[in-house]
């Protein structure tokens, strides 16, 4: 019965019924579309340090999710959760940096992060950063 009421209208309308507060609230509310919610339930979060919820508004001002697209505002927070060691954001921060967006382009820049986020096991930047790197080499022979 407490379930119920507490989440029925929830479920039962796809919106909360009042306004997102917590952090949990705040992801919960990302993951079933209701972005205007996820941001102001994570960045209270986002603003005192919390990697994760740093990592998600920059993926929301990137794609312009509940916000508008903002790329340095992504870059921004993007940052933000690479220093604390998000391998996810220094992989997104990367390749900000590869294309320009948000950041000046720096070939250096989005290297190191790529390499920061290999070394943590992340897949994507591990991909990148061997195909980037094996292409240099050929260029330079």
């Amino acid at each position: 019965m407490w379930f119920s009421s507490v989440f029925g209208s929830i479920f039962s309308t796809g919106k909360p019924t009042s306004p997102v507060r917590t952090y949990s609230e705040g992801l919960v509310a990302y993951k079933s579309g209701q972005y205007t919610e996820a941001v102001a339930g994570l960045r209270p979060y986002a603003e005192k340090g919390d990697a994760l919820a740093q990592l998600t508004l920059g993926n929301m001002y990137k794609n312009g999710l509940g916000v508008p697209k903002d790329l340095e505002q992504a870059a921004h927070w993007y940052r933000k959760s690479a220093m604390q060691g998000d391998a996810d954001a220094k992989f997104s921060l990367a390749m900000m940096y590869m294309r320009g967006g948000g950041v000046t382009g720096d070939k250096t820049q989005a290297l190191d992060w790529l390499k920061d986020a290999a070394a943590q096991g992340h897949r994507q930047a591990r991909l990148a950063y061997d195909y980037i790197t094996r292409e240099e080499y050929q260029n330079v022979r």
